[in-house]
């Protein structure tokens, strides 16, 4: 069985996952973590969060954009950590917008889309000139 280093006190710790990029901690750093934090929380590896950036970034498709889903994940490192790799953010709400921008992203590099857009988020993307993907000729008249 293969080991890895343990993210946090850099110990030998069996990997049992067989993944290539998994990241693993030792059983008494996550005893520690769930006496400091009772509820669920999550370790992320900025090491292997970079090295995935970079393989996207490095599949050889020209004049490619690769935009991030926010739904999926909206921690503030991260959305840093892609910005600074020059992703864009896909979004889907205004508290995603918001994230992004405080992120640094500029309105270029967003894209919007959701089902059944209210009015003042329709008014908001127009205003800042975000991308909006649209549903329905409904949205489109009321992008206008």
């Amino acid at each position: 069985m293969d080991e890895k280093l343990c993210l946090v006190c850099h110990s030998q710790v069996p990997d049992t996952t067989g993944q290539t990029y998994s990241s693993v901690v030792c059983a008494s750093c996550s005893e520690s973590f769930e006496k400091q934090s009772p509820t669920p929380f999550y370790v992320y590896d900025e090491k292997t969060i970079d090295a995935s950036i970079h393989r996207f970034l490095s599949v050889p498709y020209p004049n490619k954009a690769i935009h991030f889903a926010t739904m999926a994940n909206d921690n503030p490192i991260l959305l840093t950590m892609l910005k600074a790799a020059g992703l864009g953010v896909f979004i889907n709400s205004p508290k995603h917008l918001a994230a992004s921008m405080e992120a640094g992203f500029t309105t270029e590099n967003v894209i919007f889309a959701s089902t059944g857009i209210p009015l003042e988020t329709m008014r908001l993307l127009v205003e800042r000139g975000i991308q909006v993907s649209l549903d329905s000729l409904g949205q489109v008249a009321l992008y206008g």
